[in-house]
């Protein structure tokens, strides 16, 4: 898992790491694992869309929609892994 605190150089290094096949325990965990490191960019992608609404509109709308696929995804990866764990993951 990532140290903590948790910098970005380091949660970069464990998505690698992750990404490149070396975790090896649960998939399942790995799924939740890779959705909430989604809601964390997710979070912070609201916070850049906030930063900049009234300067520039267009850069902080951007910002909103990669926050919402970011959020999908997770949605996504949470789902994937309660399937994994009832066998139902195809």
């Amino acid at each position: 898992g990532a140290p903590i605190p948790a910098g970005p150089e380091e949660l970069m290094a464990l998505v690698d790491e992750i990404l490149r096949g070396v975790f090896t325990g649960d998939f399942a965990v790995a799924l939740e694992r890779a959705a909430s490191f989604c809601r964390v960019e997710a979070a912070g992608s609201v916070d850049l869309a906030d930063d900049h609404d009234a300067a520039e509109p267009d850069r902080a709308a951007a910002f909103t929609t990669r926050a919402l696929r970011l959020d999908t995804f997770a949605a996504d990866l949470t789902a994937c892994a309660g399937l994994w764990r009832r066998g139902n993951l195809t």
